[in-house]
């Protein structure tokens, strides 16, 4: 592509351009989904506790249905909820399900 100027002929390509732009986009995407995640991660966490209803089990592609993630991360939400005590799991691998701790 040709771009003219008052101070001549400024030669570029348009693919470099467009790559350039995708870049730099990409960073910028990039950074924002990182902070996004980290600032998020608490309130999905909370709309996985919201979700559940005493006295109720639940397996973790139902959650994840629910909050839109995919089940690999709903799983990771779902092991730091056991492991501080706000959710509890019985059973193993696909029969595994998920219910709020009786309370005390």
């Amino acid at each position: 592509m040709v771009r003219n100027s008052q101070r001549g002929c400024e030669n570029y390509s348009s693919d470099k351009l467009t790559i350039d732009k995708q870049s730099l986009a990409q960073a910028i995407d990039e950074r924002l989904a990182s902070d996004k995640q980290a600032i998020k991660a608490s309130d999905k966490k909370q709309m996985i506790l919201d979700f559940f209803e005493v006295g109720r089990e639940y397996k973790s592609s139902d959650i994840a249905t629910f909050i839109g993630l995919s089940i690999d991360r709903t799983r990771v939400y779902l092991k730091e909820l056991v492991e501080n005590d706000k959710l509890e799991s019985k059973g193993a691998n696909k029969n595994k399900t998920y219910y709020l701790p009786e309370q005390k």
